[in-house]
């Protein structure tokens, strides 16, 4: 083998070898999680259980969806395969162990990073909120329409008064066909209404603010 073809083997092993180092902490990470999560009420748990989230670059960056007040999906990967049994048992393992994994959206999990662009987001929300107040206004809008409506002027019913009935008496009613040829007539109509106006920007970056402040706590749109 050429010195070329053996570092690319190199490379591939070295990337291999991160690869599975990653994904052998992934699933300490969710241990230590599960673990944390069945005896959070044990009173002789005194100190905190270590998650090593940075022991790989993987499980750092999942750190905010593992370890944060996140709502996290994990899809397990199966085969009904038989030569592939051993890995889907160890698959839907792992993924019953990531069920029993229980976060909650507390406050005091929140970081303070997020904590503080919270707050900073509520003081802008009450500052527009106050400038609303004094810009906005009631107004009155009349919009006009026009309206096309047939003038049912073909086919309709006729009246047969000699016809007899076969319950007796005379007169029967006939519905002509409608050809879709009836005149055409436009009507013309007016709708007043009232709506508020005067801060329509204010109220736009109001509905942005809350809309990444819900983001933040985890509560989608």
């Amino acid at each position: 083998a050429t010195w070329g073809e053996y570092y690319k083997s190199r490379e591939r092993m070295t990337e291999t070898t991160n690869i599975n180092k990653g994904l052998l902490v992934l699933k300490r990470c969710v241990y230590a999680l599960r673990d944390a999560t069945k005896f959070k009420q044990a009173a002789n748990l005194k100190n905190k259980l270590r998650v090593p989230f940075y022991d790989s670059m993987l499980t750092q960056l999942l750190e905010p969806a593992l370890g944060g007040p996140s709502r996290t999906v994990v899809l397990v990967c199966a085969s009904r395969e038989p030569e592939h049994a051993d890995e889907t048992v160890g698959s839907l393992r792992f993924g019953e162990d990531c069920r029993l994994v229980e976060r909650s959206g507390a406050t005091d999990q929140i970081s303070k990073s997020v904590r503080s662009t919270i707050a900073a987001i509520d003081a802008e929300v009450q500052e527009i909120e106050a400038l609303i107040k004094k810009k906005e206004h009631w107004a009155t809008r009349t919009t006009k329409k026009t309206l096309t409506v047939s003038a049912m002027d073909s086919g309709g019913a006729v009246l047969d008064e000699n016809e007899v009935m076969a319950l007796g008496g005379k007169g029967s009613v006939l519905f002509g066909r409608d050809e879709g040829d009836s005149a055409q007539l436009e009507a013309a109509a007016q709708v007043t209404g009232s709506f508020l106006t005067g801060a329509e920007a204010e109220r736009a970056r109001m509905e942005a603010l809350l809309d990444k402040r819900r983001r933040l706590l985890g509560k989608g749109v």
